[in-house]
């Protein structure tokens, strides 16, 4: 049965301060995961040759913006505070967890229209999808 994601929420937890907030207007929430591969191959070989290289994971979420929502992920990404952690609560309860860094955030204003705002994490080390 295909998953839903409405009304999903993000967690964050700054790290070392340890201040935590949770935003619950999520619209959408996109993940790429990718392994980008290491090229090894020998001298003088005709084909190329390849090996498994890091994983790498980001996620870009649209959320319904509210200004007092948004100030710490504002301040994280103007102050380049330290890694957070972050858990992405889907509408089914399922999760993914891990360490973030805010590496872009962009408001959006229509007329006639509500206020988005988009955020793109940068994982760094391990994700957990439960």
């Amino acid at each position: 049965m295909p998953q839903s994601s409405a009304l999903s929420s993000v967690s964050f937890k700054q790290t070392p301060a340890g201040s935590s907030f949770t935003i619950d207007a999520v619209g959408s929430v996109t993940f790429t995961y990718n392994r980008a591969p290491f090229e090894v191959s020998e001298i003088g070989n005709a084909n190329a040759q390849f090996i498994a290289g890091y994983q790498n994971c980001t996620a870009q979420l649209e959320l319904f913006y509210l200004a007092a929502d948004h100030e710490d992920i504002e301040s994280n990404i103007n102050g380049a505070l330290a890694v957070a952690q972050v858990i992405i609560t889907l509408a089914t309860n399922d999760t993914i967890t891990g360490d973030a860094y805010v590496t872009a955030y962009t408001v959006t204003a229509a007329a006639n229209d509500v206020v988005r705002a988009s955020i793109t994490l940068q994982f760094t080390g391990a994700i957990a999808a439960a």
